[in-house]
């Protein structure tokens, strides 16, 4: 073990190795780690714990009349209670405003399977919009037929990783090409959670 003093280095070294402990920090493998634990090289381990892991499940509140016709609608009046599925880790995201808000950078997985029913024309839409941006050709837009149906009931999924600054919104919109009175399903899901900070 080798010790130095303030004047110098504050760090302490110990056996052969090249474990480093630095202002509250611990490096393995690195002399200056910049994190609580910084790991330079592979690490094993049969069971990681991540405390406050921004995760939610949801389902709508009740079915939501729509009128709107070629316009997107964002999904508003989720639950993430009720139902032992449901849950909301982090309360990062909003049950009101059906928006998850993202609390720090990082890689974050979302999905959304959404009952529409009443399209007798045309096409239905759903999109993940990322601070309401609503490109449907980002790889989060999933599209259907209305004659695939008969004029029934379709369910449409998206999902897929997206990279998330803190304050960036994610939630779900939804569109009928051609009808004027449709509607969106409590059985309906949203959901996500972080992977990992970058």
């Amino acid at each position: 073990m080798y010790l130095t003093n303030a004047s110098s280095t504050d760090l302490v070294k110990i056996g052969q190795g090249t474990s480093w402990f630095n202002s509250g920090n611990v490096g393995i493998g690195s002399a200056s780690p910049g994190a609580k634990l910084d790991v330079a090289g592979k690490t094993e381990t049969d069971q990681l714990q991540v405390d406050n892991l921004p995760a939610f499940a949801s389902d709508l509140n009740s079915d939501l009349s729509e009128s709107s016709t070629a316009t997107f609608v964002e999904i508003t009046g989720w639950r993430t209670s009720g139902v032992n599925t449901l849950f909301n880790n982090t309360s990062d995201f909003n049950t009101s405003t059906g928006r998850f808000t993202a609390q720090r950078n990082g890689f974050y997985f979302f999905s959304a399977q959404i009952r529409i029913d009443g399209v007798g024309s045309g096409y239905a839409r759903i999109v993940l919009g990322k601070n309401g941006s609503l490109d449907i050709n980002g790889g989060f837009h999933a599209i259907a037929n209305s004659a695939a149906t008969n004029g029934q009931y379709l369910t449409l999924n998206v999902s897929g990783v997206m990279k998330l600054a803190s304050g960036d919104y994610v939630s779900v919109f939804a569109l009928s090409q051609s009808d004027n009175s449709w509607s969106i399903q409590k059985e309906s899901g949203f959901n996500g959670y972080m992977i990992s900070d970058y």
